[in-house]
Formats: C-alpha cells, structure tokens, sequence
C-alpha cells in the first residue's frame, strides 16, 4: 500500500511505457559512424523504428484540441 506509507490520501495512477531513445540513438550512431567510415550496402542497413507519442504527449495534445 503506497498510500499508506507516503500519508496521502490519494495515489495517482502510474503509467509505466518503454523509452526506446536508447536504441533509436545508438542506431543512428551507428549509421553515421558507416557514412563516415565510407558507408555501408543499402541490403546491411535495417530500417528505423517509428517514433511513438508517450501518453504525457498524447495527453497534452488532445488538452490543447
């Protein structure tokens, strides 16, 4: 019980989500340390993942519209 042990009376809703700038920015490390070493074939290079809106974006966005 968190409540509890804090001594409030509510305990807001925690949203836990994947933070995936980790990955997104070691793979494009990657790819511009192979455009500086001369590049790589287009077959060896793997797409990037989209970027996805966390909910305190999604949130924000629609309190603005």
């Amino acid at each position: 019980m968190i409540g509890k042990g804090l001594r409030i009376r509510r305990v807001p809703d925690l949203h836990f989500e994947l933070d995936e700038a980790g990955d997104r920015g070691a793979r494009i490390q990657q790819l511009l340390g192979s455009i500086a070493d001369g590049g790589l074939p287009p077959e060896t290079l793997s797409p990037l993942p989209a970027p996805t809106r966390t909910g305190v974006e999604e949130k924000s966005r629609r309190s603005k519209g």
